[in-house]
């Protein structure tokens, strides 16, 4: 029987009998007392003086507060998260807790962050964001990702969402420049028109960095003056690298060329054009920005740092991860579209390096997910050899088993040979199809 209404219960002009009927119908509906408690599950923190650290939990038949717990944070309680963690570790994944870029991540079975990913500010991670979103371009019926007129409000610049996907630049030393060939003709394939080759063995990552733009050459000159014409001697912010690749750019509103003499390692800038001689301060460093820093808005694919690890200096695993986010997130769109390539462990290599290897391996898998490319695990893996038509020798698995890079794969202790190479630039290829980056 339905409630009287609050009109109902205070008409004036009801009969006594109609204000029986009403208190009946009233009385009929009220719960008794201890079964509303038997019932009740949702209490709320004010409520309980044993509850305090809560605004809200939900309770479950034996009084036993559940997941859904929210503390004075507005956030799940402590207790809710380590549950959370302890039935992920069951189901083999973890959740980081030492990585400063993510509050939580589950990881599967291969050490993959999945969609269950939060950063710091409580939301999901960037990269889960970009797969939802081209996950939901094919539910949409979007054109994949042509349209290079969408732009995104950011830093108060309206900079583009999505790369000029006709255009690949790949960047890295000589393990880059074996890939090279099969890469730009594995995208070319796809519809890329634009491929820029900004690979140079002997490289180190911060010559690699500076050439793309990411971190700048510092250059001072040391005479105090940009001649009108020719070269000048300058420094520059790093240690010398014979092998360092000659590029192009601008220093102090001047058009030139940065090199390095092969013999005597001193760095020197020419100008393309003469021009009036400009007077600098000698003691002060100036930023030469380079010409390529224009394949910013390209689809881009690194490999860089491995010659770090046999270098005096800056030959840290964490050194060359800081450098490759560097060349991330120099990236001018929104949405980086970069697949960030691992290294391998050359053949014979010490302990030392290979431990270096491995820790940057691990370091970039964590931060860049499914855009990562294991070439570690690709090496040691039986996959290679199918793909290279090559027979592993008895000598050969056992240096799979040692984690370090096969003979039979090799050029040379540090270099893959051209099967592997091209092996390895057609796995590229499949996973950037498989990311739906192409058709």
């Amino acid at each position: 029987m339905p409630l009287p209404t609050a009109a109902e219960l205070t008409d004036p002009t009801a009969t006594n009998t109609q204000m029986k009927q009403r208190l009946g119908q009233l009385v009929e509906n009220v719960v008794d007392k201890a079964e509303l408690e038997s019932t009740k599950k949702i209490f709320l923190a004010r409520e309980l003086k044993d509850f305090a650290d809560y605004i809200f939990c939900l309770l479950s038949a034996d009084n036993y507060m559940t997941d859904l717990t929210i503390d004075k944070s507005g956030q799940f309680a402590d207790f809710v998260v380590e549950r959370i963690k302890q039935r992920v570790n069951a189901k083999n994944g973890f959740i980081f807790s030492e990585n400063p870029n993510y509050l939580l991540a589950a990881v599967d079975k291969n050490n993959y962050m999945t969609d269950l990913t939060i950063d710091k500010s409580g939301q999901f991670a960037d990269f889960v964001v970009e797969r939802l979103a081209r996950r939901m371009s094919d539910f949409l019926e979007i054109e994949q990702h042509q349209n290079y007129s969408e732009y995104v409000f950011h830093n108060n610049l309206m900079i583009p969402a999505r790369p000029n996907f006709k255009k690949i630049a790949v960047w890295g030393s000589s393990t880059m420049g074996g890939l090279t060939p099969r890469l730009k003709s594995n995208f070319m394939s796809l519809g890329v028109t634009e491929f820029y080759e900004g690979a140079k063995g002997g490289e180190r990552a911060e010559q690699i960095s500076a050439r793309m733009g990411a971190r700048p050459a510092r250059l001072k000159f040391t005479g105090g003056k940009i001649p009108a014409s020719g070269s000048v001697p300058v420094s520059v912010n790093w240690s010398a690298v014979r092998l360092m690749r000659a590029f192009e750019g601008v220093v102090c509103g001047v058009h030139g060329t940065f090199s390095i003499d092969y013999d005597t390692l001193q760095h020197y800038f020419t100008r393309t054009t003469d021009g009036d001689e400009i007077n600098v301060d000698p003691d002060q460093e100036f930023e030469f920005i380079p010409d390529a820093a224009s394949w910013s808005d390209a689809v881009c694919i690194l490999n860089v740092g491995k010659n770090n690890f046999s270098a005096a200096t800056d030959n840290t695993a964490q050194f060359v991860l800081d450098r490759t986010d560097e060349m991330v997130n120099f990236l001018k769109p929104f949405y980086k579209f970069a697949i960030v390539i691992g290294h391998f462990v050359n053949t014979g290599a010490n302990a030392t390096s290979r431990q270096r290897v491995f820790d940057c391996n691990a370091g970039l898998k964590q931060r860049y997910g499914d855009l990562f490319f294991d070439l570690q695990d690709y090496v040691m893996s039986d996959k290679i050899w199918l793909d290279t038509g090559i027979t592993p020798t008895a000598a050969d698995l056992l240096q799979q088993a040692n984690g370090e890079k096969p003979d039979s794969l090799s050029a040379d202790y540090q270099h893959l040979n051209a099967a592997a190479a091209r092996a390895v630039a057609d796995r590229i290829k499949e996973q950037v199809l498989n990311l739906k980056w192409y058709k």
